[in-house]
């Protein structure tokens, strides 16, 4: 009978990656990260709507950060995805060194430079691969302004409070902690009319 099921299950173990990233697994066409709790596809249509998505916030918030941020010298993005935002506050803030941390590798650096503006690797942007699960490779009081965007679909509820006291923890005092998130889910609304 399966052979006139209309859709052909494809296994759902983790494939191996190329490249040293985290273990994959491939469901309907679209490609996952496994052993991670992000509902969302880690694929190449997945990279297109995150950078999308980036030029609609900066377009709405009127820039990349809303903390009064004056000259940071240390900057982290959490859960970075593309790296676009990293790569744009290093651009801003030359004189920063500005991290990016993901569970998955950005583009390439060949693809990095061609999508600067000037074309050119960012010498003070660098990326580290990390599960943020697992906690911040950093020590204590390392950066100025640590930012996080819309990491709601990746992080347990459960999980919340132990993040956002190690956003807290690499942050240096008198630094500045953004976290900018939604909530997905519903709220009934009563009986239809």
């Amino acid at each position: 009978m399966s052979q006139f099921w209309p859709f052909r299950r494809k296994s759902r173990q983790a494939e191996e990656p190329a490249s040293g990233d985290a273990p994959r697994w491939r469901f309907f066409g679209r490609e996952y990260t496994a052993g991670v709790p992000y509902a969302l596809p880690s694929d190449l249509g997945e990279m297109n709507r995150l950078d999308f998505q980036h030029f609609v916030l900066r377009q709405a918030f009127k820039g990349n950060y809303a903390a009064p941020l004056r000259k940071p010298s240390m900057i982290l993005d959490v859960g970075s995805g593309t790296g676009r935002w990293a790569r744009e506050m290093a651009a801003n803030f030359p004189s920063a060194t500005v991290t990016g941390i993901d569970i998955k590798n950005p583009a390439s650096d060949e693809e990095n430079a061609a999508s600067s503006a000037s074309g050119t690797r960012l010498a003070s942007y660098q990326f580290m691969q990390g599960n943020i699960l697992d906690g911040l490779p950093f020590p204590d009081a390392s950066f100025d302004f640590v930012h996080q965007r819309l990491l709601f679909f990746a992080i347990p509820t459960d999980r919340w409070q132990f993040l956002l006291n190690e956003l807290t923890r690499v942050t240096r005092p008198g630094g500045w902690v953004e976290v900018v998130e939604g909530r997905y889910g519903y709220e009934p609304m009563g009986a239809a009319a």
